[in-house]
């Protein structure tokens, strides 16, 4: 065994490759994802035993621990010990499966582009901008400046 083999997080020392559970390192609790349920759930429900919606969709289908948290339908829920509570709605998240968008500048074709789930449209061109800006010399304090144009040749 080499010296490099061991791994330190906080007070406790382990083995590379052993397992740091939380109350090594001084966690009581946490939330974890157990996997989505076709079971129905509401707030305060006292269901002990879950349905799997896809095969492979539920790691447990029984004897919860505090915390574990499932999806049923559009909602999060967790296990608080004797009963489901309400996490939140998905429908107040914005998933990342349906829509990626990205905001990035086009350098070559002097234009802001954003992309939604792999369509690319244009928000601006540099040529919009200066239409709708369509400033003029009182816009920016230059109002009293008179224009007077340059001689070529003498």
């Amino acid at each position: 065994m080499l010296a490099n083999d061991w791994i330190k997080i906080g007070t406790v020392t382990k083995h590379l490759g052993e397992t740091f559970e939380l109350s090594d390192l001084g966690i009581a609790r946490a939330m974890n994802f157990i996997g989505v349920t076709s079971t129905t759930l509401s707030d305060g429900a006292t269901t002990s035993t879950l349905t799997a919606k896809s095969t492979g969709s539920l790691s447990k289908t029984t004897g919860f621990v505090l915390g574990d948290v499932v999806l049923s339908g559009d909602a999060e829920y967790v296990w608080a010990g004797s009963a489901w509570e309400l996490l939140g709605d998905e429908s107040a998240y914005a998933l990342k499966s349906a829509a990626v968008t990205n905001v990035a500048w086009d350098g070559t074709n002097n234009k802001l582009t954003k992309t939604i789930n792999g369509s690319t449209s244009d928000v601006v061109t540099i040529s919009t901008i200066k239409t709708a800006l369509a400033l003029a010399k009182a816009d920016v304090g230059l109002g009293s400046v008179t224009n007077h144009a340059q001689v070529t040749s003498l």
